[in-house]
Formats: structure tokens, C-alpha cells, sequence
């Protein structure tokens, strides 16, 4: 069970705070483990769902693994009990098929079921699918599970474009490397995803010994090994919490140091968005400091936001910035260019009090607008920080549901919170504090 949070308004966010390992890193490179014929370290692992998840599933097929003190340690056992990802876990992660993939590519064949975690729009499998296909397999599907298999037990080499119609798909981009580190001969990944993720990847599977090489329009080539070694790997900071971080202390007029962030891991466009909203930055060398200044930018466009793909601004901060928007005076335009749909955070903001239209991908923020605590339940990650963000300056106290999908992303956002002077708290807590 996870319980609602609840958050007392008029919060401001102060003090020096660390920033957990990256979750978008940890899920992928978790998956990725699955290619070693050895063992594999990563460190500055986030304590989250999604993580225990992988690690349950690693214990099902016959593996180790092992979290500890934010390491995740996995070793490859030579005979796999069977190359089948359970239901009951596989459905509750985004990254399912590129770990099926990773299976596939050392065992010769996967039964997975179809990906679950953040359903705020359809997400469809088709490029990981593809990228099976071209690398030899034959693929069925029965309802909700799909069944992979490698007539010649190994990935063939292949040519495979991870590119979409709204852009290159990180998770096919990471599928097709796992399904290349494995093949026999060559492979060539055309169109990648720009996103840092993809060469934090590409350097684990060097690490296990396997050449890539970019080429000179961005494609990604990859040499397949028979016997993959492992490796060790630390995470980087986690850059969707450190800019979550930042718009809380933008939101409530505070000043907060990430501490052994660097700047430049958030883009320009990011940072540009909290200048417009009056916020200072500086970086330094334990970190960098967001201070809610008293000068907003006068630069329109900086305040209107469009999400895309690596180095723009992005897509798993547009419903925090949504909340900014809120406390902004004017009118602020965000424009989701990464996915279908992600505004399953508006209906909340509105019961917060939030002036949010949509039409199409397009929300539109007027503001200033002073925000009453409400209760509400979140359905996705970031759509439930949204709410947490939008509680710390609600007038009242606020309850917020959706705690699952909150650990699925943050192994303790709710206590660096606290550290920084925000009045949160859980139910039960308050209970005990009354006997």
C-alpha cells in the first residue's frame, strides 16, 4: 500500500540537497544487464518500484541480483530456467520489451507481456517489435503476451531506423542496441534518439566489451560478441528530480543548491523558462543554485514552452512547468512535440484551481493565479509531482494520491522536500503523533 501525502501550503523551499541517480539511466541500463555472460555493477542506483521490479524478474529467470546501498549488482547464470518475463511484473514496466529484447538476444527467445508504467497517452511497441523482426526473429502475440524467437539462436546482423513520426523512440533505440551487442556480424541503428540515456547505454555495452561507433550523420554502429562481459557503471544525477527541484524553489520563492548537479545537464530552454519566471541560476562547484529572484525575463518567447526530443526542453518536465506557468502573470502556451497526448495532470491543476485550456497538444496557462488546496489522484509519475508542486503553494492543506507511481520515479522525493522546509507529511504519521 502506498499512502496519500498530504502538504500544507505557503511552503518555501531552502538549503543544499543531492539529487538521487537518474531513473531513466537505471530503468535501461537494468534492462541491459540481461546481454552479460558476467557480472554487472551499476552504482548510484535510485530506490525505486521499477528497479525491484527488474530485480524480481532477474531471481525468475535463474539470475542474481542484488540492491544495496544504492548498488545494483547482477550476475548471469549459464542455465536460465526460462526466458519468460511474468505478467504481474513485465505489465507493470515501460522498459519490458527492451529488456525482452536483451533476453532474446542471449537466450534466443522471450515470452514478455505487453508494457505498462505511465499510460497518460497510447504508447505503442510497433519499433520494438520492428527491431525484433529485422534482427531475425519471428514474433507472435497471444492478447496481452508475446512470444520472440531466434530461429538461429543469435540476432542476425541488421539495419533498423528508430525514427517515428514524432521522433526517434528512445526505447527502440535501446532495444535494437541490445539486439546488436549480440549479433553475429555488424548492425546498423539509424535515426537514434538523441536522449542522454542512449550513450549511457552505448557506454555499458562498451564496457562489456562491445565496439560501437557513431557515424558521421549520427547512425550508430555496433559489432556483435558472442560472450559479453560485464562491467561496473555509476548513474549520473537524475535530471527530471533536479529540474523538479528547481521549479519548486521558483514556485515558492526559495532558493535551493543541487548539489553535485551540473547545469548543463538541463537544457537551455529549461533554464530559460525559470529565468522568465523571475528565477536566478548559478552554477558552482558542488553545484548549481536556483534562487527565485524579483525580475522576470521580458522575452516572450522564453516563457512558451514546445517539448522535443534532447537538447530541447523536456517532455518529463512539461507538467511541472505547467504549475509554474500557473504562478506566472500573463499567458504561457506549452506545446507537447514529444508525445500524442500528456495532459493527464490539467484536470487536477484545475481542481487546484489552475486556469488550463487544451486543444490538441496545446495548453494554455494564464496566471497569476493563487492555487486552494484540493484532493486529487495522480495516474503517472510526473503527473503526480505536478500535484505535489502545485500543493506546496495551494492555499490549505492538499492530499495527493498516487504514491505507486510516485516511487516508480523518486526514491525519496517527499523527504528532500522535507529537508528543504516543506510541511508534508503522511496520514499515519499524524496519527502517531496524537497517541
Amino acid at each position: 500500500m502506498h499512502p496519500p501525502v498530504q502538504i500544507l501550503g505557503g511552503n518555501r523551499l531552502e538549503g543544499r540537497i543531492g539529487v538521487q541517480g537518474a531513473k531513466g539511466c537505471a530503468v535501461l541500463l537494468a534492462a541491459a544487464v540481461f546481454i552479460a555472460d558476467g557480472r554487472v555493477s551499476l552504482t548510484n542506483v535510485p530506490s525505486i518500484l521499477d528497479i525491484e521490479a527488474v530485480a524480481r524478474i532477474a531471481h525468475e529467470l535463474g539470475h542474481q541480483a542484488q540492491i544495496e546501498d544504492r548498488n545494483f549488482h547482477f550476475v548471469s547464470s549459464s542455465q536460465v530456467r526460462r526466458a519468460h518475463i511474468p505478467t504481474h511484473l513485465g505489465s507493470r514496466l515501460r522498459i519490458t520489451p527492451s529488456l525482452a529484447a536483451a533476453i532474446l538476444a542471449k537466450e534466443g527467445q522471450v515470452r514478455f507481456p505487453l508494457p505498462g508504467g505511465d499510460a497518460f497517452c497510447p504508447r505503442p511497441i510497433d519499433q520494438h517489435l520492428a527491431a525484433m523482426e529485422a534482427a531475425g526473429a519471428t514474433v507472435e502475440r497471444d492478447g496481452a503476451v508475446l512470444t520472440a524467437r531466434l530461429s538461429r539462436g543469435r540476432p542476425s546482423p541488421f539495419k533498423f531506423s528508430a525514427d517515428t513520426k514524432n521522433g526517434p523512440s528512445l526505447g527502440a533505440t535501446v532495444t535494437a542496441l541490445l539486439l546488436a551487442s549480440r549479433a553475429h556480424g555488424t548492425s546498423l541503428i539509424a535515426k537514434p534518439s538523441p536522449e542522454p540515456e542512449v550513450e549511457h547505454v552505448i557506454s555499458f555495452l562498451q564496457g562489456c566489451g562491445i565496439a560501437t561507433q557513431r557515424r558521421f550523420d549520427g547512425a550508430i554502429e555496433v559489432a556483435g560478441k558472442a560472450d559479453v562481459v560485464g562491467t561496473h557503471q555509476a548513474l549520473p544525477p537524475d535530471r527530471l528530480e533536479a529540474g523538479t527541484l528547481a521549479i519548486g524553489a521558483a514556485l515558492t520563492g526559495g532558493s535551493v543548491t543541487l548539489l553535485g548537479f551540473p547545469q548543463e545537464d538541463l537544457p537551455e530552454k529549461f533554464w530559460s523558462l525559470l529565468r522568465a519566471a523571475g528565477a536566478e541560476i548559478e552554477a558552482s562547484a558542488d553545484g548549481c543554485t536556483v534562487t527565485m529572484g524579483e525580475r522576470p525575463s521580458d522575452t516572450e518567447a522564453a516563457r512558451n514552452v514546445t517539448t522535443s526530443p534532447h537538447p530541447g526542453f523536456p517532455t518529463d518536465l512539461q507538467p511541472q512547468a505547467t504549475v509554474l506557468a500557473t504562478q506566472m502573470v500573463g499567458t504561457t502556451q506549452i506545446h507537447e512535440g514529444v508525445h500524442e497526448l500528456r495532459s493527464s495532470h490539467v484536470e487536477g491543476l484545475r481542481r487546484f484551481g489552475a486556469r488550463v485550456s487544451t486543444r490538441g497538444r496545446t495548453m494554455t496557462v494564464t496566471g497569476a493565479t493563487p492555487l486552494r488546496a484540493t484532493e486529487v489522484t495522480g495516474d503517472d509519475i510526473r503527473c503526480v509531482v505536478s500535484y505535489v508542486l502545485a500543493a506546496l503553494v495551494a492555499d490549505g492543506c492538499s492530499t495527493i494520491h498516487g504514491g505507486y507511481h510516485l516511487r516508480r520515479g523518486h526514491s525519496d522525493l517527499i523527504g528532500s522536500l522535507r529537508a528543504l522546509g516543506a510541511n508534508v507529511h503522511y496520514p499515519k504519521e499524524e496519527a502517531l503523533s496524537h497517541e
